[in-house]
């Protein structure tokens, strides 16, 4: 509940890129799918450290992959660059892990780009 309340609107988009506190990637991932049941039209990026490896989590309503022909896959390839990582996943959700944890701010910086 409490990231959804750091949801912003950016150009019809409800738009999110954070770090958060979780304990694997697999929560990363619920953390997620959870705000996806709560919002329409959200392109979220989420960042965490689990185990001192970073993690990126790309997840898009599927409207938006429609409607603005998004893909997460893509962008969380892109942003797996600032990790030293790379990833996958589906038009609506992807997930990347990398080495450098240092680049995890870079990346979420990074993230509001995509949306252009």
């Amino acid at each position: 509940g409490s990231l959804v309340a750091l949801l912003r609107t950016v150009n019809g988009v409800r738009f999110l890129a954070t770090k958060v506190e979780v304990d694997s990637s697999d929560l990363l991932r619920d953390l997620a799918f959870e705000m996806k049941k709560q919002e329409k039209d959200l392109f979220v990026v989420l960042g965490a450290e689990v185990e001192g490896k970073p993690f990126i989590c790309v997840l898009i309503s599927d409207n938006l992959v429609e409607a603005k022909k998004y893909n997460a896959a893509q962008f969380v390839r892109e942003l797996g660059k600032e990790i030293e990582g790379s990833g996958g996943g589906q038009p609506f959700y992807a997930m990347a892990g990398g080495k450098n944890k240092e680049g995890l701010s870079r990346a979420l910086e990074k993230a509001s780009s995509l949306l252009s």
